[in-house]
């Protein structure tokens, strides 16, 4: 067991996660009871008031150190992956696989500590976050899919932290780490991957074309909800366009490339037409999107044939993966809590992937999870975290990087989900007010 773990944290983690929580609760609960007198003022005492797992001892320092954590487990992990996960590891296996365990390690445990010590919850907060944890660690055991995990940690982690912060260095360091290998591989210091056939495609450092796409689509996420919708300039929107235009030419990521210029146009509308958000059946539609798009998906991999013009198009355009949908619908069957093994299926669709993947509970979670969080941003006039989540579940038809924590940052959003945070305090990564702008007529 302690080799497992010293390979790879992750399962212990998140069942250390997961334990310390309930035990956490249990604690939080009996303290309750204790300081009200009563049964029923214990019960309303731990159902509507947040506090610290495992007593209230050193608060400050504790509530403190919570978003610092957090920043640090999000910066090792975007330094691990958008760094770490290029062909620099060919250069120096040794030193990259030992600094990569290092990471896994150290972010692991700060999201342990935020989670478990850094953290206030309410009893009404656990009694949906503790379940839908339960639920999708039981999949992750089937499916050992490492990096939805890590979303999920990760959402978990950042109740109550204010997210900008962590944006800023996570874009940093992942614009940094994303110079630093594509100039390398352009001066032939780090391998790179060359595909030929049809338009040349480069990787510009990293494991395969599209991945260095979906590192863009990331990239630009994150400077767009840095920058704000309503604030965006000239030079930010041809700086959009240059990005687009690169990924269709360089690493030519189809899936990455429109998204980033469903991106640009969405950018485009929140700044120059940002009531076109406002009616309440743009904002239902919207928010509906996540299940709209597994219905489609489904649909359009089932009904594929090529007789039939309109899907054999979209099959060409989707580079083939309706067939391989099709023939993956013939083949499997979907188990309630996931599996791992596809037996030899290949799916390039996150929607009827993960229903195999991760099961019909877990998925009817996600996309559920995903379309309140639309709504609720919205209603909020989040529209900038609205639109780049949209661009990431658009993505989703062609790549499986939706839950990726490290590249797709609204995954971060979604602590105001599990946590039923009401609007006035629903996370986003628009700036804090000052307080002389809060206390302004």
């Amino acid at each position: 067991m302690l080799e497992t773990f010293l390979n790879d944290p992750l399962y212990l983690q998140v069942d250390i996660a997961l334990l310390g929580m309930l035990l956490g609760a249990a604690v939080s609960a009996l303290l309750a009871f204790q300081r009200a007198g009563s049964f029923a003022g214990g019960i309303r005492r731990f159902w509507g008031a947040e506090e610290l797992l495992f007593g209230g001892w050193a608060p400050r320092p504790r509530l403190a150190a919570g978003p610092g954590l957090f920043v640090i487990a999000a910066a090792l992990l975007q330094f691990g992956v958008f760094f770490g996960n290029s062909l620099i590891r060919e250069v120096w296996p040794g030193t990259i696989a030992a600094m990569a365990l290092v990471i896994d390690h150290l972010y692991g445990a700060a999201l342990v500590c935020k989670l478990l010590l850094a953290s206030r919850y309410s009893g009404k907060q656990l009694a949906v976050a503790w379940p839908v944890f339960f639920v999708l660690r039981w999949v992750f055991m089937n499916n050992h899919n490492k990096w939805f995990m890590l979303g999920v940690l990760f959402l978990l982690a950042a109740k109550d932290v204010p997210l900008r912060r962590p944006l800023k260095v996570c874009l940093a360091v992942g614009a940094a780490s994303l110079a630093v290998v594509m100039t390398g591989a352009a001066l032939g210091w780090i391998p790179t991957l060359l595909l030929e056939g049809g338009r040349p495609r480069n990787s510009f450092g990293y494991g395969w074309p599209n991945l260095l796409g979906a590192f863009l689509l990331g990239a630009a996420v994150m400077y767009v909800c840095w920058r704000r919708a309503e604030r965006l300039k000239w030079y930010d929107f041809v700086l959009l366009g240059a990005v687009t235009v690169f990924c269709d030419r360089g690493p030519d990521s189809r899936g990455g490339t429109v998204c980033l210029a469903l991106l640009l146009a969405g950018m485009l509308a929140a700044r120059f037409l940002p009531r076109i958000f406002g009616p309440a059946l743009v904002r239902g539609l919207l928010a509906a999107c996540p299940f709209l798009a597994f219905g489609a998906s489904y649909w359009m991999h089932w009904a594929y044939t090529p007789d039939n013009v309109l899907l054999e198009t979209l099959n060409g355009l989707f580079t083939g993966r309706l067939y391989l949908g099709h023939e993956a619908l013939l083949k499997l069957t979907p188990r309630i809590a996931g599996q791992a093994d596809l037996q030899g299926a290949i799916i390039d669709n996150l929607y009827l992937g993960w229903w195999f993947s991760g099961g019909p509970v877990a998925s009817l979670l996600v996309w559920a999870g995903f379309a309140f969080l639309l709504w609720k941003l919205l209603k909020n006039g989040r529209i900038t975290e609205s639109v780049c989540c949209l661009a990431f579940l658009a993505h989703g038809f062609m790549e499986p990087h939706l839950m990726w924590p490290c590249v797709n940052v609204t995954v971060w959003l979604l602590a105001g989900v599990v946590y039923l945070v009401p609007d006035g305090r629903f996370p986003s990564f628009a700036p804090v007010p000052s307080k002389k702008e809060s206390e302004a007529p």
